[in-house]
């Protein structure tokens, strides 16, 4: 660890809220760092149990064991974004930066590793389907949730550990550190009117003051508005890494897509023109070129495709050893790209990132995963249902409450999230979806055949 200024170390560790400890005594027996304490706040949580339940890319099922669900997702972006934090401190000091990452705000690895296991917290069921459809029916007063800010799942994971998750007996948020509330903040801007800040934000309009709260010991470091903190960094980059390496992995395995497809296409973009035979990959170029212009190189991602396929790439024969080599090979090769800067670059103001040649081959493995898996018909059919579950949901609860006097017996989760609602001031779509973010995709798939008279609950008292 790196810690920043003494007064501004002392602000980042704040807990605003947070009771006093018991007794001095529990207190002096508690070895833990303040990172650390998040970390097992947040592991502890209902909101992160959930999440084995939430799709990441597929919906979660039995007959499918080693695909990712957003539980062992956020773990595992957990584990390389404090890998990453603790790579780059020891950069640091073998490079003469700790005077830069000290006025930077520090570098705690444990808060970088609290960023990552809720950065996902507030992620609806369904993937990101779900989280745009979710958005679609909500934003604006005339939608059938309707919302100022509308839906964006960082933007709800913010909200839930920060004014929702129980602590201590209330719904006043899980009190995290400053430094791990700036963490969970990937996009560090509330909802904008185009572009980026359109699509992706950190917080609702509701949130204001507690984004405001988590970012207020920036205020005497080098971290401006709208620019992430080192441990967002570590955090964003290790969700970025985890993305583009074991959801590959994922796919591979279970033989949706081929390591023949790969060379094949790496093979052809690298010697062969485009005018021979099309290549998405010369799209994935294309999108590059017209995204991020300042930083994409044509020589770069050649480079990455070469390097991709110079080892053999698994496959759903590959046996547990060739496969973890595969993994820690690719781990590996982006820990040792990274980089420190004094000069924000991109959107999100990052100073703390892989160098030009990891990321291209980050954005190859991620555009491999979108082309053959994601963009998939049977995908595509997947994301249609359960937008239709979600739609289904608001509704007929919506159909329900309007004809019926006794909110009493309405699912006693819809009856917190309205008294959160109330409490918190939100809008009148809110309770719709936050209720819907403590709900597992089967749990949303059940109660959408509940409502709709397609099944009949077994039980008198479904926890819904």
């Amino acid at each position: 660890m790196i810690p920043a200024a003494p007064d501004v170390q002392r602000a980042k560790n704040s807990r605003a809220g947070d009771p006093p400890e018991r007794t001095s005594a529990s207190k002096t027996r508690d070895p833990r760092s303040p990172g650390e304490k998040d970390c097992d706040r947040i592991l502890y949580s209902h909101t992160f149990l959930r999440l084995a339940g939430v799709t990441q890319i597929f919906p979660p099922d039995e007959a499918l064991p080693r695909v990712h669900n957003r539980l062992t997702h956020s773990l595992k972006v957990s584990q390389v974004a404090r890998t990453i934090a603790q790579t780059s401190v020891g950069l640091a000091k073998k490079r003469g930066q700790v005077k830069l990452v000290t006025r930077l705000g520090g570098l705690d690895p444990q808060m970088a590793a609290a960023g990552g296991l809720a950065h996902d917290l507030g992620h609806p069921p369904f993937g990101h389907a779900g989280e745009k459809q979710l958005d679609e029916l909500s934003h604006g007063v005339s939608k059938p949730a309707p919302t100022n800010s509308g839906f964006e799942g960082n933007a709800q994971s913010f909200r839930i550990a920060t004014r929702i998750e129980a602590s201590y007996g209330e719904s006043t948020g899980l009190r995290l550190t400053a430094g791990t509330r700036a963490a969970i903040l990937k996009y560090p801007w509330g909802r904008g009117k185009s572009g980026l800040q359109e699509k992706k934000f950190g917080y609702y309009d509701q949130e204001q003051q507690s984004f405001k709260d988590a970012r207020e010991w920036l205020t005497n470091t080098g971290i401006e508005s709208n620019q992430q903190t080192l441990e967002a960094s570590a955090m964003d980059l290790a969700d970025d890494i985890t993305y583009a390496v074991h959801d590959f992995e994922d796919f591979l395995v279970l033989g949706f897509m081929r390591p023949s497809t790969i060379l094949f296409h790496c093979d052809g973009y690298t010697r062969r023109p485009r005018k021979e035979r099309p290549n998405p990959i010369e799209d994935l170029a294309e999108e590059l070129s017209a995204d991020y212009p300042s930083r994409f190189d044509a020589d770069l991602l050649r480079r990455a495709c070469r390097e991709l396929t110079s080892v053999p790439i698994p496959t759903p024969k590959s046996t547990p050893y060739s496969l973890r080599v595969w993994r820690n090979g690719n781990l590996d090769f982006f820990l040792s790209r990274l980089r420190i800067t004094d000069e924000p670059h991109g959107d999100k103001g990052v100073r703390l990132d892989v160098d030009d040649v990891a990321w291209h081959r980050i954005e190859l493995l991620k555009y491999f995963s979108k082309h053959y898996v994601i963009r998939r018909r049977e995908t595509a059919l997947l994301q249609r249902a359960g937008n239709m579950v979600l739609q289904n949901v608001i509704s007929s609860m919506k159909e329900w409450i309007a004809n019926n006097p006794d909110t009493s017996t309405l699912p006693q989760r819809y009856q917190w999230a309205q008294d959160w609602g109330k409490t918190l001031g939100s809008q009148t779509g809110r309770a719709y979806l936050d209720y819907l973010c403590m709900l597992s995709d089967t749990e949303v798939v059940h109660l959408s055949a509940f409502l709709m008279g397609h099944r009949i609950p077994k039980s008198l008292s479904p926890s819904f």
